[in-house]
């Protein structure tokens, strides 16, 4: 009488992990019914597929891989090591100019998540000079929160949005000292 071997199968995640509820099988043998792997999630990534080494097969078997679905069918042998490929997202940041005296409209700047702040949409031309700031009367400009300091220079943080936000700036009233002479 013969046993089926077990194998093991192993995963590099990235960082990221399987949803909540979800599990991939650690283990299978050449009997195990086909099954597809449960793909894993990144904040401020998409995943992009799987690379997959170890795998030997019978006529009917393998590993299937076809865009971001990996598949084991029956008949697959061997050790298996599932590695994640992932795609850092972009987002835009729109600076508004809510409040402004004299400037409409808006600013777009571009955070890839892994990466700097950019112009252009693809991330391909990064910023190198601070967005035109926005000007109030009777008020001074604090910057726009999390994105841009009081002086201009973009503050935006690798990994600090994952999602589309705009930003109003920040403004704080100037203070005038008025001093009255009493003419005798």
């Amino acid at each position: 009488r013969w046993t089926a071997n077990t194998y093991n199968i192993a995963y590099n995640l990235g960082g990221g992990s399987v949803p909540s509820g979800k599990a991939n099988p650690a283990s299978y043998t050449i009997e195990t019914a086909t099954f597809t792997l449960n793909n894993p999630e990144r904040r401020g990534y998409t995943f992009a597929g799987w690379t997959v080494s170890g795998a030997s097969n019978i006529a009917g078997g393998g590993v299937v891989i076809s865009g971001t679905t990996a598949t084991v069918n029956r008949g697959t042998y061997g050790h298996l090591t599932f590695a994640a490929k992932w795609t850092a997202n972009v987002y835009k940041i729109t600076l508004t100019n809510k409040d402004a005296t004299g400037k409409p409209g808006t600013e777009t700047i571009y955070v890839r998540y892994d990466g700097p702040p950019y112009t252009a949409l693809g991330c391909t031309n990064k910023t190198t000079s601070p967005p035109v700031l926005p000007e109030r009367i009777g008020w001074t400009f604090k910057g726009y929160p999390d994105v841009v300091d009081e002086h201009g220079r973009i503050i935006a943080a690798t990994n600090k949005f994952a999602e589309d936000v705009t930003r109003d700036p920040s403004w704080e009233a100037n203070i005038y000292r008025v001093n009255y002479h009493q003419n005798v």
